[in-house]
């Protein structure tokens, strides 16, 4: 069975084309309730500012201040609802469902007791501990601040949106700790620091919470905006240094051998125009029983090349003839979608090029070929943001041994790229 995928919200809806793409490519595509725009329940503070190791309390208060704010545009509820609206033959047909990462399950300004860590009765299946340690040691390293704030202009209108947003309580005092520091900006932009910082840690939150929460469900977190590919991009590329640093020494380093498979992209072009003039019923009807087994056919493969990197001896030439079978086999079975499809690509790049430091990413809706590009990571989720949040603070020596004795302990290898691809496959041991 394909994958499912969810997409990853950003500040505006979704394009039509973008979700046109994902249906193309997965199984079932899920997207985010608009109404959920906080890191986590609000009740789950509590727990999560408990210290570590600390059990959690069984109380919790929801004081109806956010934790940190997810912000989007204004109209971003209605322009959710005329998504839909298109996009009805989909839900009918049971590709596409919108979902929730939680529930808040008492009312604001209420004390209650019960069973609230992560899970419980908010169903948030991440741990709010590490969550909010994530975002604080990210949000306050200036360099990712920048990272998240991204390069490009920015609409004024989402920065008026953000000023009228109020701080979420995970950027205050916590036990101690210094409240997190606003974003270094240049003079003429200082009337806007406080908003500018708010979307920064928004991005930063975004990130956090639906990368582990697509981890958790074992499905694809799909990336389109290429500044949260950037970012995605800087994190990884923190963690593997940090990594790099932690098992310098080490002499059995199982995860090295994983190393070969970043090599490895597989790539889909199709063809933007006829993907903007394809009504949703053209989609549908392009996911056809080829393609299913064709997806199905990459599923396979993917195990078998995590299986194989076990080997030291004759990795790339083995690898090379499975890639080189897997692409005929789906150019056969899935001839019938090839009114929509340009190019499939699968094969062992050049070792030079990094997939740890940029991940390739799609180009922009109205191109004359959307690209979908699928890269390995080598690392789980947890592993990338402890390897980032060191090296956010600097302090990669002192938690090395946590790392080392994470990656040691890993039940499963789970693969990831950071912009539409997720696997959980066997470990290497």
């Amino acid at each position: 069975m394909p994958l499912d995928t969810m997409i990853f919200p950003e500040s505006y809806q979704t394009p039509e084309i973008e979700l046109k793409r994902a249906l193309l490519t997965y199984n079932k595509v899920f997207l985010i309730d608009p109404k959920e725009n906080d890191i986590m329940p609000p009740e789950l503070m509590t727990q999560a500012m408990m210290p570590p190791g600390m059990p959690f309390s069984p109380f919790a208060i929801n004081m109806g201040a956010p934790v940190c704010p997810i912000i989007k545009s204004q109209s971003y509820e209605n322009d959710f609802d005329r998504l839909l609206e298109t996009f009805q033959p989909a839900l009918k047909a049971g590709c596409l469902e919108v979902t929730t990462t939680y529930k808040e399950s008492i009312k604001p300004g209420t004390v209650a007791i019960g069973a609230f860590s992560h899970g419980g009765a908010t169903g948030y299946p991440l741990n709010p501990q590490a969550v909010l340690w994530f975002l604080r040691q990210l949000g306050g390293n200036q360099s990712l601040l920048k990272e998240a704030l991204g390069a490009q202009p920015i609409d004024p209108a989402i920065i008026e949106r953000a000023s009228d947003i109020r701080f979420g309580a995970a950027s205050g005092q916590i036990n101690g700790a210094p409240a997190l520091p606003m974003l270094d900006v240049p003079q003429q932009l200082e009337q806007h620091q406080a908003a500018l910082t708010k979307l920064a840690l928004s991005r930063i939150a975004s990130v956090i919470k639906y990368y582990g929460y697509c981890e958790n469900k074992n499905i694809v977190p799909f990336l389109y905006d290429p500044q949260t590919m950037h970012f995605v991009s800087r994190i990884i590329s923190c963690a593997n240094s940090s990594m790099d640093q932690a098992t310098s020494t080490d002499q059995d380093a199982p995860w090295a051998r994983v190393q070969r498979l970043q090599q490895i992209l597989f790539s889909e072009t199709l063809d933007g125009k006829k993907l903007e003039e394809a009504s949703i019923s053209d989609i549908l009807r392009a996911r056809t029983p080829g393609w299913l087994k064709s997806e199905e056919k990459k599923d396979g493969l993917l195990e078998r090349l995590h299986e194989m990197a076990r080997e030291e001896e004759n990795f790339e030439e083995q690898a090379s003839s499975e890639l080189s079978g897997y692409l005929k086999q789906a150019e056969d079975l899935a001839h019938d979608r090839n009114n929509f499809r340009l190019q499939l690509y699968a094969d062992i790049i050049p070792q030079a090029m990094d997939l740890r430091a940029s991940i390739p990413f799609a180009t922009g809706a109205g191109a004359a070929t959307i690209g979908v590009s699928t890269a390995f990571t080598g690392a789980s989720v947890p592993l990338i943001f402890i390897g980032a949040a060191a090296w956010a603070c600097n302090m990669v020596r002192e938690y090395g041994p946590q790392m080392r004795d994470l990656r040691r302990r890993e039940q499963s290898l789970r693969s990831s790229s950071g912009l539409s691809f997720y696997r959980r496959v066997k470990g290497f041991r």
